[in-house]
C-alpha cells in the first residue's frame, strides 16, 4: 500500500519563496492521488496568500501540476506550532499516513516522497528527516539531523560542511536521530495520535526539539533518510527578539522532558552557564532578553501550564533518561555563534561535567 503524504507549509511573509516552492512541488513524481498540500498563511504582512492563490488552478483546489491543495488564511498569527497543528488536525481527519512539515523557504527533490515512502515501512519509526542541503550553496549541508545539548540548546549537525567532506561520511547513511529539524519534519500519523502535536506554548523555536524528545520518550524512533533531499534557503537570524524565544524555550523543554532527578544533576552546570551567558548577552545586546526569560518564570500561571505539559510528557514515558540522553551533545558546535571562550573553556568544561553525570545517571 502506498502511504499518503500531507505536505504542510506555514508562511509568514514568505511570498518571495512561494513560486520556487510550488514549482518544486509540481515536479514531484509521487502519485497525485496520494498527496495533498496545505499552505496556511499566518496573517502575513506581504501578499503571500494572493501569490499562492495565483499559482492554483481555476477551482483553487489544485496546483497547476495537478496536486490537491488547501489554501488557508489564518485570522491570527498562530505561530509555527499553531499553524502546523491546524493543518495537521485536518490531515489526520482526512486519513493521511505521514504529515510532512516543510518550511516555505525550501525546494523539494522530485523523488523525495518516493524515498521517504521506502523508509516508512518500519512501524516503530515516528518521524523521518530528509537530507537538508543549503541553497544556493548546494555543495554544503544544512542538516543531517539536529543535535540536542544536554543543557537544552539545539543546532544542525553537519551545518555548512561540504557534501564530500569525509567527516560527513558516517552521518550520510540511514540511522536513528536524536532530534529532527522542523524545517523538514515528516511525522507518522499513529505517532502523532499517541503523543500529540507541536506544543503551542513554545510558539517559535524549539517546537521540533520538544516533539522529537517527546516521541523518543514514548519509544518512537526518529530516522534519517539521506537519499531523500530538500534544499533550504536558510539564513541565520540575528534578531534580538529571537534570543528570548530560544532561551525561554530551552528551559521549558528541559523542564517538560527531563526527570526531576536529571534536572537536579545538571543544575550546577546550568547555573554556571547562565552566569557566563548573562554578561556575554549584555555585551552583545540581548541581555534584556535574558531578563525577560527570568521574568517569565516568575508568573504562577506559566508554571501551571508547564506542569500540565510536563505531566503529559512524563505520562508517555517508556524510555529512561539514560537512554534518551545517550546521544546528547556535550559541546556547542555551531559556526554562527562560535567564539574562543566557548571553544577553549566552555565546551571542555561542559563535556567533563556531562561525563561525570553519565556515571551517576542510571534512571
Amino acid at each position: 500500500m502506498i502511504p499518503k503524504f500531507s505536505i504542510i507549509t506555514v508562511s509568514w511573509g514568505h511570498a518571495r519563496f512561494m513560486p520556487a516552492l510550488f514549482a518544486s512541488l509540481d515536479r514531484m513524481t509521487y502519485p497525485k492521488d496520494q498527496v495533498k498540500i496545505w499552505l496556511l498563511d499566518n496573517q502575513s504582512p506581504d501578499d503571500t496568500f494572493a501569490v499562492v492563490r495565483g499559482m492554483l488552478d481555476e477551482s483553487g483546489t489544485k496546483t497547476k501540476g495537478g496536486f490537491p491543495c488547501a489554501l488557508i488564511k489564518s485570522p491570527t498569527n498562530r505561530g509555527f506550532a499553531g499553524g502546523n497543528n491546524d493543518c495537521m488536525a485536518q490531515a489526520l481527519a482526512e486519513g493521511y499516513d505521514w504529515l510532512f512539515l516543510l518550511n516555505p523557504d525550501t525546494e523539494i527533490a522530485p523523488d523525495t516522497l518516493t524515498k521517504l515512502a521506502a523508509a516508512a515501512g518500519d512501524a516503530t519509526v515516528g518521524c523521518l528527516q530528509p537530507l537538508m542541503i543549503l541553497h544556493p550553496d548546494t555543495d554544503r549541508v544544512n542538516s543531517v539531523g539536529n543535535a540536542i545539548h544536554y543543557l537544552g540548546m539545539s543546532y544542525c549537525d553537519g551545518y555548512r560542511l561540504k557534501r564530500d567532506d569525509p567527516r560527513l561520511a558516517p552521518f550520510l547513511k540511514p540511522r536513528d536521530l536524536v532530534s529532527v529539524s522542523g524545517a523538514a519534519m515528516v511525522l507518522s500519523a499513529p505517532a502523532v495520535r499517541e503523543v500529540g502535536m507541536l506544543d503551542e506554548a513554545l510558539f517559535a523555536y524549539h517546537e521540533d526539539v520538544e516533539l522529537s524528545w517527546r516521541l523518543r520518550l514514548a519509544g518512537w524512533k526518529l530516522r534519517f533518510v539521506p537519499d531523500a533531499v530538500i534544499w533550504h534557503k536558510y539564513e541565520f537570524s540575528r534578531s534580538i527578539s529571537k534570543y528570548y524565544w530560544m532561551e525561554r524555550n530551552r528551559f521549558l523543554v528541559m523542564l517538560m522532558c527531563y526527570r526531576a532527578a536529571t534536572l537536579v544533576l545538571i543544575a550546577p552546570m546550568l547555573l554556571a552557564l547562565e552566569l557566563g551567558m548573562l554578561p556575554f548577552g549584555i555585551m552583545r545586546g540581548w541581555g534584556r532578553e535574558k531578563f525577560r526569560v527570568y521574568g517569565y518564570f516568575l508568573h504562577a500561571k506559566h508554571w501551571r501550564e508547564l506542569f500540565v505539559a510536563r505531566g503529559r510528557n512524563q505520562k508517555l514515558r517508556k524510555t529512561s533518561d539514560r537512554a534518551v540522553t545517550a546521544g546528547f551533545a556535550t559541546i556547542v558546535d555551531y559556526q554562527e555563534i562560535s567564539n574562543p571562550i566557548l571553544t577553549w573553556i566552555g565546551n571542555p568544561l561542559m563535556t567533563l561535567y556531562w561525563r561525570i553525570c553519565r556515571l551517576l545517571l542510571w534512571w
